[in-house]
């Protein structure tokens, strides 16, 4: 297990996540290859090993995702 930082497109917002598992999962659907430009990627970890700093909200990064 590990931990990780990271903070989204603009910089407002920082995330960090522990108990991260080594453990890697990917989705085909449309949505994610859409949004992605391939498969979604995905780390598994406990919900209360997630924190955010700074003003979470939404973003509109192209006409098919927000």
């Amino acid at each position: 297990m590990t931990s990780h930082s990271g903070r989204c497109a603009c910089g407002a917002v920082t995330v960090h996540a522990g108990d991260i598992s080594s453990e890697l999962s990917a989705c085909w659907c449309e949505t994610c290859r859409r949004w992605q430009g391939l498969c979604g990627w995905g780390l598994h970890a406990p919900a209360d090993q997630f924190h955010f700093d700074g003003p979470v909200g939404g973003w509109q990064s192209s006409l098919i995702a927000e």
